[in-house]
């Protein structure tokens, strides 16, 4: 055996996988090369005419949406940055842009899809997994380790594939593998996995890939043909993107530069979301637990969760993930666009606004596993994606892609007069007896003032409502305490600071106090209260299990921000609108807490987020289909006005009744 095939070997511990991985690299290369310019030397585009035509301004992407907002604390349905991976490959022959150094790093350091097949055999192995088909589907299936969902995922894949097929990724074009009798990945699986479970997996996807705007894959013709539609952030609303414009048959990359999904606050979920995830496999895909929606009045999942879930259900359709990289702008080179990708293999300090993380502890972290076989795969080092039509930004309140594009974000009216604040807590788990009995509540000061009142006087927050989740890794709490309140008790120092809840202007130590006060209050008649029951449990009613994550935080929800465009498109330079040259032009959505900042009492986070997906793909779906960019323009905006009025007060003027007939086309949701 050569010295090839011996160091694939030395990774893989499988001499049998060595022919198709070195098959694998000659086969099949992706365009993953360091970037031609710097970021700052990069050529602009032309500013076009009347319409937002966007050229990139260095200015916006000098300040941030983090930046900008670095006053304010997170909201609980951030559908902020989440995580994804890649696999990149590595191109035989250096790109004369490219310098010869940037050329070697990149090959010594990118990671093709033979090379993840072949580590994913060892993790597999490592986490105690058999070859075969039927374990490897219901650790898929059932794992919450990312690491291990994309190496089962990645073994079945290679148990289905044909003799020479196996080295070409899951997300390759047709024209990629000619005669391909599929169109989806998991069309392929269902030929080895046809057990009940499975089988009722694959029924759902086939009703889904049935609907009338998806039967035909629209976006494989077309001004979309041969290129890629790129998803900046893995949170549920930038999963549920890429899995839209999949079905619609576009070639889906999504970049995301955290490694983990570690967010556990939990979002209220409308009905229609929930029956929407029920149709992606929810019950059958864990997580979220199989009794997801089971409480029709609190529907109720945890980021994380809808992050792994939809991450799965990406896979299942072709959707490419990198991740542990970060997007780093488009720019216009030679006759196409394209992104430089930076190494980030780290998690980012915040995930919203002000203030630590409020995610799970390090020990906790989703990949805490012993080797490196485990973690997803990545490309961790520079490399430029080509051949972008189309870029939806759903990062969050830091996302860049905006900023980048010249978007604007504007700040709404005060929703009320005086400040609004919130807290968010999650105290780990005992799985005990008494903490069993326990029911999650949604109280309002409005309902149950008597209540609420004695609350006060035994604890000291003055609460608005109070919303408890018995979730499965943690009891999720979220009030709205009043500012004088957190005054009266210390936790907020003083109230001339500028912002209120500035990080200095914080007592931590009162904060936990007072969470523990509530904690200790008996909300619903006749239950323990959670602190008592949780100390029973421990053995002595002063026993405290500690936070599931970084601790107790506050946010402040006054006033929210949206962006004032939601759509744009950008012209390459020199280039004017108008005629075929459209084709060229590179459109920019928004989506998710990106487009519209949420608002948690209501559960509008991912109401509005998803909802945002499904009009900019219909954007995307038009233009490629030769609408000129003022008709696609005219089309989102008419949506996007809709959307911005959506609350729960409006639902019954803005939505229309019937929600089993809400499809991709905005008329089918919208009055």
């Amino acid at each position: 055996m050569g010295a090839a095939a011996s160091d694939c070997c030395n990774v893989c511990g499988n001499p049998e996988l060595h022919e198709f991985v070195v098959t694998g690299r000659k086969a099949y290369e992706r365009q993953a090369e360091a970037p031609s310019t710097p970021r700052k030397d990069r050529q602009p585009c032309t500013q076009v005419g009347g319409l937002v035509i966007r050229e990139r301004s260095e200015e916006a992407t000098n300040t941030t949406a983090g930046e900008s907002v670095d006053h304010r604390a997170m909201t609980v349905e951030d559908s902020h940055v989440a995580s994804n991976e890649t696999f990149g490959a590595v191109p035989d022959e250096p790109d004369p842009a490219i310098p010869v150094e940037a050329e070697a790093a990149g090959e010594a350091g990118a990671e093709s899809w033979a090379d993840f097949l072949a580590r994913a055999a060892s993790c597999t192995t490592d986490a105690g997994v058999a070859g075969e088909a039927v374990a490897l589907f219901e650790t898929f299936q059932s794992t919450d380790d990312l690491g291990l969902a994309f190496a089962t995922f990645a073994r079945l894949y290679l148990l289905a594939a044909k003799t020479g097929e196996e080295a070409i990724p899951p997300w390759a074009g047709p024209e990629e593998v000619p005669g391909r009798t599929w169109r989806f990945p998991y069309q392929l699986l269902r030929t080895l996995c046809n057990n009940w479970k499975a089988k009722k997996l694959w029924n759902l996807l086939d009703e889904r890939v049935a609907r009338p705007e998806y039967s035909d894959a629209p976006l494989r013709t077309g001004r979309l043909e041969g290129r890629r539609c790129l998803v900046v952030g893995a949170g549920p609303c930038g999963l549920r993107a890429a899995i839209e414009l999949r079905l619609l048959g576009a070639q889906v990359t999504v970049v995301e530069q955290r490694v983990g999904f570690s967010r556990i606050n939990q979002l209220h979920i409308w009905s229609w979301c929930g029956e929407d995830l029920k149709g992606l496999g929810a019950r059958i895909i864990e997580p979220p637990p199989k009794d997801f929606g089971s409480n029709p009045d609190l529907l109720v999942v945890a980021i994380n969760d809808l992050q792994k879930l939809l991450l799965k259900v990406a896979l299942l359709f072709g959707v490419e993930v990198r991740m542990g990289v970060a997007y780093d702008g488009m720019q216009w080179q030679g006759d196409t666009w394209q992104t430089c990708l930076r190494s980030h293999g780290v998690a980012l300090g915040n995930e919203g606004r002000a203030g630590p993380e409020q995610q799970l502890p390090a020990s906790n972290l989703d990949n805490n596993c012993a080797g490196p076989g485990c973690l997803p795969p990545s490309q961790f080092l520079p490399g430029v994606l080509r051949n972008i039509a189309v870029v939806i930004g759903s990062g969050g309140f830091a996302s860049s892609v905006g900023d980048d594009m010249g978007m604007r974000m504007v700040e709404t009216e005060s929703l009320r007069k005086e400040t609004a604040i919130g807290l968010i807590c999650n105290v780990a788990r005992t799985h005990g007896k008494s903490e069993a009995n326990l029911r999650s509540y949604s109280l309002a000061r409005q309902f149950y003032a008597a209540l609420f009142k004695q609350a006060a006087q035994e604890t000291g927050a003055d609460l608005e409502n109070i919303v408890y989740v018995k979730a499965p890794t943690a009891h999720y709490l979220v009030m709205t305490p009043t500012p004088k309140s957190l005054l009266a008790t210390g936790v907020v120092i003083s109230e001339t600071s500028k912002p209120l809840l500035a990080h200095d202007n914080i007592d931590k130590e009162k904060l936990d106090q007072l969470v523990r006060r509530v904690l200790a209050f008996p909300f619903k008649a006749g239950e323990p209260s959670i602190l008592h029951a949780i100390g029973k449990d421990l053995g002595g009613t002063d026993s405290f299990p500690g936070y599931a994550d970084a601790g107790p935080r506050l946010f402040d929800f006054s006033k929210m921000r949206r962006s004032a465009e939601g759509l744009v498109f950008m012209a390459p330079p020199g280039m004017d609108v108008g005629g075929a040259g459209e084709a060229d032009h590179l459109l920019v959505a928004l989506a998710g807490d990106a487009l519209i900042e949420p608002f948690w009492p209501e559960g509008l986070g991912i109401m509005r987020g998803f909802f945002s997906v499904l009009d900019a793909s219909y954007a995307v779906q038009q233009w490629s289909n030769g609408a000129t960019c003022a008709t696609t323009q005219e089309v989102y905006q008419a949506s996007f006005q809709r959307l911005k009025t959506l609350s729960a007060a409006t639902r019954a003027r803005v939505l229309r009744e019937d929600e089993k007939k809400f499809a991709l086309a905005p008329d089918t949701r919208y009055r």
